[in-house]
């Protein structure tokens, strides 16, 4: 009678009275697999779809391990298809792209890249048995932290439930807020306005809003005509230039030079002759 072959790991089940002086061997190769399926490492590098392939009777089959790590730096999501046989294992994945575990029949389970968990075959297909799977209506008391993508959130309802995506986004694009783009003046201004509203000139200065109905800018200018003219006092009414309001007493007389151009104010003082005279008389007295 001949040997035949386990249907999982593919080991030899021989018969009574087969394998003479070879029965050892055989059982040592399948005793090596049983414990490379139950407590075995395979790094598989991958640079695209693969697909997987077992021999009768091997101690060395790929993937047949507890524990496989993708690889590799992959440029877009990949496949590598298994044999359709019952199996578990844990998967990491670490070959920079999604990657798809199947069977030639079945869809699989998608690996997002650095995602580790465990799948299963029931011979058909893969299903994702890892218990990061949380079970519906669980609860969750304190804080969730989070690294990575969220995926498979079902539409919020109620006021406390998580938004999806679409959600959000939907939110967004219906927003028409009443009265948006308008400003405040500080955060207890009770009323919100546009800015050439807000904003209020005082004496000496103007404001313009510029391109109006498109992209409008707001210009503020000064009034004031500075023509050089001066006041003695704040309540002079009537300002005149340096030399007009300036004027020489006894004695004193007001020079104007380089008129047109950079003018200058010069202040001259006299002193009467007879004034002079006596007092060089009384200097020389002394």
């Amino acid at each position: 009678m001949a040997d035949s072959t386990s249907t999982r790991l593919l080991l030899r089940l021989m018969a009574t009275g087969e394998q003479n002086n070879l029965w050892g061997g055989y059982t040592n190769t399948s005793l090596q697999t049983i414990g490379r399926a139950a407590k075995g490492y395979q790094s598989i590098a991958l640079t695209g779809d693969k697909t997987i392939t077992h021999t009768n009777y091997s101690a060395s089959n790929e993937g047949v391990v507890a524990f496989i790590k993708f690889t590799g730096t992959l440029s877009s999501a990949a496949s590598v298809t298994f044999p359709s046989t019952e199996t578990v294992f844990d998967v990491w994945n670490a070959a920079g792209q999604a990657v798809t575990v199947k069977t030639s029949s079945g869809s699989g389970v998608a690996i997002p890249n650095g995602t580790r968990i465990r799948l299963a075959c029931d011979g058909s297909d893969f299903v994702n048995t890892s218990s990061s799977n949380i079970p519906s209506a669980t609860t969750i008391a304190g804080q969730v932290t989070v690294s990575g993508q969220v995926k498979g959130l079902s539409s919020g309802t109620d006021s406390t439930d998580a938004l999806t995506k679409a959600q959000i986004e939907a939110a967004i694009a219906a927003a028409s807020v009443s009265g948006s783009n308008l400003v405040l003046n500080s955060a207890t201004d009770t009323t919100p306005s546009y800015l050439n509203t807000k904003l209020l000139v005082g004496a000496g200065l103007s404001k313009t809003t510029n391109n109006g109905g498109g992209d409008e800018t707001l210009t503020l200018a000064s009034t004031v005509t500075l023509d050089g003219k001066a006041k003695v006092s704040s309540n002079d009414t009537t300002p005149g230039f340096l030399n007009g309001k300036l004027v020489g007493g006894t004695n004193i007389t007001l020079v104007e030079s380089s008129d047109g151009g950079d003018e200058r104010l010069t202040v001259n003082a006299s002193v009467d002759a007879d004034i002079e005279q006596a007092a060089i008389a009384v200097a020389m007295s002394i």
